[in-house]
């Protein structure tokens, strides 16, 4: 079994999980091969007992990571941020991490000091780099509600806040049929809690929302997050329409670089955005234009869309009324 200071000198290992009742820190060595392979990693499975380790928090906060914490990218969900950061991972110079498992296991955690005194250290860990690479991790939209911690750990990290439009989003939850529809009911009481917003609604209101109307409110709130973060922010918070990123995938990759901090060239970002990964599903796996169109057809219907319709109109209202424009300020590019 490795000894925790070999463990956190190896980029290879990856802190996964924290174990609020025990105050410690699973470790998970993932190979660079299957880090670029996997979706999210927090689903790898480790090939052997040995390649997973629990360490002491107090170990983990004595640790000697004095490096930066990563990059980051921040998403609403249903926005393309997994291809934007596997993209990323494809050029020179970039470790790209989506989704540890870490960030959900710390936002699922009690907010006590014990916990939140491992955000620093663990973000150095996470941040840990082979040479002059820049590491861009993606959290799971769950954990957006350690943004602000994130950004207040290391002034030199920087975030992009992608996300889609309403319609989009609702088109997204539709094509998921009653499974969508759960889990944004689930993240809306999630994002209540997360995010500063007071809508004047009371709980049987929130109660009596349609399937529809509570995601769109979900998106509401995390929109409401990035506009906010872009205020706080200024100079380390920008934000990506997604169907800009789809619509110019050479300049999105430029103005990336230039905002993170590394180089890439025009015939390296020009590959890239030509190459293989923009024809295959980033989660699904699979042609994308035959998934997409497929989860068209089955996400479709008059009623559906006369529902996203009026949906649209209602909370693109309740954003007047907040003062909230979209598209966000501070655009990449």
């Amino acid at each position: 079994m490795p000894e925790a200071n070999d463990i956190f000198a190896d980029t290879d290992w990856l802190p996964h999980a924290y174990d609020p009742a025990a105050d410690r820190v699973q470790f998970l060595r993932i190979p660079q091969g299957a880090r670029k392979e996997l979706t999210f990693l927090a689903e790898y499975k480790p090939q052997s007992a040995a390649d997973a380790v629990w360490i002491a928090g107090d170990e983990v906060r004595a640790a000697a990571a004095t490096g930066p914490a990563p990059s980051y990218i921040f998403h609403s969900a249903f926005c393309r941020s997994t291809l934007l950061v596997k993209a990323l991972d494809a050029l020179d110079g970039v470790r790209g991490l989506s989704e540890p498992m870490i960030f959900n296991s710390l936002q699922a955690s009690p907010p006590t000091p014990q916990a939140r005194s491992l955000i620093a250290p663990l973000m150095r860990l996470l941040g840990r780099r082979d040479g002059d690479e820049v590491v861009i991790a993606k959290p799971s939209n769950f954990a957006n509600g350690l943004i602000p911690l994130l950004l207040q750990d290391d002034t030199s990290s920087k975030a992009i806040c992608i996300y889609g439009t309403c319609e989009e989003f609702l088109r997204s939850v539709a094509k998921k049929g009653l499974e969508g529809r759960i889990w944004a009911r689930k993240q809306l009481a999630h994002n209540r809690r997360i995010v500063p917003l007071d809508l004047g609604l009371d709980e049987n209101a929130f109660y009596e929302l349609t399937d529809m109307q509570a995601a769109a409110l979900m998106w509401l709130f995390h929109v409401r997050q990035f506009h906010g973060l872009t205020q706080t922010f200024p100079d380390r918070v920008r934000t990506l329409l997604s169907s800009r990123f789809v619509e110019d995938k050479g300049a999105t990759f430029a103005a990336a670089a230039g905002f993170y901090g590394f180089e890439a060239g025009t015939e390296e970002i020009a590959e890239v955005a030509q190459g293989p990964l923009f024809a295959r599903h980033a989660k699904q796996g699979g042609d994308y234009e035959e998934v997409v169109r497929e989860q068209e057809e089955q996400g479709r219907s008059a009623v559906v869309d006369g529902e996203i319709a009026k949906v649209g109109e209602w909370v693109t209202l309740i954003a007047r009324q907040l003062q909230m424009p979209v598209p966000l300020p501070a655009p990449l590019f």
